[in-house]
């Protein structure tokens, strides 16, 4: 994942940290003073290089506004008995902020900020409940129905793959294959439903409790709610070449690494280059600065793209317009729906591109670099290559 090559670390030249500001009365970016390499882990997949001269390196940053810590609460009770629900998972979907409901079935998240991100509540016993915009929406008092266990027709078919077979695909389809990847445990693997179509050439996986992933190289256990999933290869099956994968999931991040420096170096890494950082640079008009160039073609990056969009403030968003002329005539359909053009995004000249397409020309970003809407762009190629393995929360940063 990311522009960054898997045998160095490359540092942009400046250093920013996103800290409160009290002469402004709100937050900003604040310029920080050299800070020494990062050392080589010899227990690493690979080594890193080591990092001559002066180098800087960038924290996180997002948005630049005036942020305000927010807090979302309540109380989760069943439906019918109207007793609190405890143990329930309460989260930002996406994100590494959650809260386990109390005895009172209470629960409290503190957020820095409105930002585009569903709440969920998730117990074993109980059905989910998503609730959109939650800054708004939020009631104090939440109730819940209990899960339905009725069991529904299933109709076996043979498939011609045995599971371990399947299992060693799954792996590499859904967490990836890069150093992160590949350092990851599925801790309950053994829960996880697999099966082939040998008529679509399709492999389904679900499981009826969150999946758990401890990624040792990011410091993360991924909790993952799988809600569907299916990769469609081509008619040579599972072992051919890389699938189309279509997946619906809800994520719980869990930091198991709050103060190792030397992950914190592996996931500044994995962040940089990705579809996030580019967002967020977008939305805080600092493309340029961060290395980023655009092209009107993928092919040996064919016409330069220069003042393609224009930013205005909204609330609790960045509105993006897109400056590139629709391509009306040659409309490409992506699962269904017409795209109204395209463009390439490389870094610090790098070899990698990535091909954004998109589907409105008015986009709003949040302070989390998150999309009102994540289907008006796609990202394919070096940014949209991203899996599990290689996840960061979608507050990576900016908690």
């Amino acid at each position: 994942m990311g522009i960054i090559d898997r045998n160095e670390i490359r540092f942009v030249d400046k250093a920013y940290l996103f800290e409160k500001n009290p002469r402004k009365g709100g937050w900003g970016f604040a310029e920080i003073p050299q800070i020494p390499e990062i050392l080589p882990d010899k227990h690493s997949p690979f080594m890193w290089q080591k990092i001559k001269g002066s180098i800087f390196i960038l924290l996180l940053w997002c948005i630049a506004g005036n942020l305000s810590a927010q807090i979302l609460t309540g109380i989760v009770l069943d439906k019918e008995s109207r007793e609190p629900v405890v143990g329930a998972h309460v989260y930002l979907e996406g994100s590494s902020l959650f809260d386990v409901t109390d005895a009172d079935g209470g629960f409290k998240i503190t957020v820095n900020s409105v930002v585009n991100v569903p709440l969920v509540i998730r117990h074993i016993s109980y059905q989910p409940v998503t609730i959109p915009n939650p800054f708004t929406t939020l009631t104090d008092t939440i109730f819940v129905k209990e899960q339905d266990y009725s069991l529904s027709e299933i109709v076996v078919q043979a498939s011609k793959y045995t599971r371990k077979e399947m299992l060693s695909v799954f792996r590499k389809v859904f967490l990836g294959t890069s150093p992160a990847a590949e350092s990851c445990i599925i801790e309950n693997e053994d829960k996880i439903e697999l099966w082939y179509n040998n008529s679509t050439y399709t492999l389904s996986a679900e499981c009826d409790v969150p999946i758990l992933i401890h990624n040792r190289y990011l410091g993360y256990r991924l909790h993952v709610t799988l809600i569907d999933f299916e990769a469609e290869f081509p008619k040579q099956g599972i072992k051919a070449t890389e699938p189309v994968i279509k997946y619906q999931c809800s994520i719980i991040f869990e930091d198991l690494a709050l103060n190792n420096k030397r992950i914190a170096g592996r996931r500044m890494s994995t962040y940089i280059g990705s579809s996030s950082h580019f967002l967020r640079a977008l939305a805080n008009n600092k493309l340029d600065e961060f290395g980023y160039e655009l092209f009107e073609s993928g092919e040996k990056y064919a016409n330069l793209l220069i003042n393609c969009f224009t930013l205005a403030d909204a609330e609790n968003f960045t509105k993006v317009v897109i400056n590139i002329n629709p391509n009306l005539q040659n409309r490409t359909m992506y699962f269904g729906v017409p795209s109204l053009g395209r463009f390439y995004a490389t870094r610090n000249k790098r070899a990698e591109s990535t091909e954004i397409v998109f589907f409105t020309t008015t986009l709003y970003i949040d302070a989390w670099g998150q999309l009102s809407n994540p289907n008006h762009l796609l990202f394919r190629g070096y940014m949209g290559n991203q899996r599990f393995g290689e996840r960061l929360p979608v507050n990576f940063g900016i908690e």
